[in-house]
């Protein structure tokens, strides 16, 4: 006599990402070479997600929502068939989001005025602290000015005055940003 053992339904394929992820993205299993049941129909999966190699109880389904993840947690799925014994898995680790920042400058000033510029910062990362490289060009050639105001004693008359700003979350430099104002006379 032959005996066979069921084993139930074959686990998917399954890949986490997207790739990259960062605080400010919901991450997700996605899975292939699902089987079918003996009636045709996709086999359903059960998901089991850990968060740096504890379960976390707080989640049932195929995706972590944008919030619980922080820059660093390592993420794994585990998914198993219903009825099937065996189960596949893969994990992901939070990437560093760039940081952002946004600026503030008048479209014109006067000579008399100081060019002053407010920079507004964005880092998705809680708790990283931003550092900002800063600088600034006249009708587009470079200046000596490393610092958010110009004085208006370095200002003339139809000149155009960029700000250039880097920020840097301590891990990686965002995007560089510009704004630009007009001098005009008093």
């Amino acid at each position: 006599m032959i005996w066979l053992i069921a084993c139930g339904p074959n686990p998917p394929t399954v890949t986490l990402g997207p790739e990259g992820a960062t605080t400010d993205n919901a991450i997700s299993a996605h899975l292939t070479n699902i089987e079918n049941d003996e009636f045709g129909d996709p086999v359903e999966h059960d998901f089991e997600w850990f968060l740096d190699g504890a379960p976390f109880e707080d989640h049932l389904g195929d995706s972590v929502a944008v919030g619980y993840t922080e820059k660093g947690q390592r993420w794994e799925v585990v998914v198993t068939a219903v009825g099937g014994r065996r189960s596949a898995s893969d994990a992901l680790k939070i990437a560093n989001a760039l940081p952002e920042v946004s600026i503030y400058l008048p479209e014109s000033a006067a000579t008399d005025e100081d060019l002053v510029a407010y920079l507004y910062e964005d880092d998705p990362d809680e708790g990283d602290e931003l550092t900002f490289e800063v600088w600034w060009t006249v009708d587009g050639e470079d200046s000596d000015i490393t610092d958010t105001t110009v004085s208006a004693s370095a200002t003339d008359s139809g000149q155009t005055w960029t700000i250039h700003v880097v920020p840097s979350d301590g891990d990686d430099p965002g995007e560089e940003t510009t704004a630009s104002v007009a001098v005009d006379w008093i």
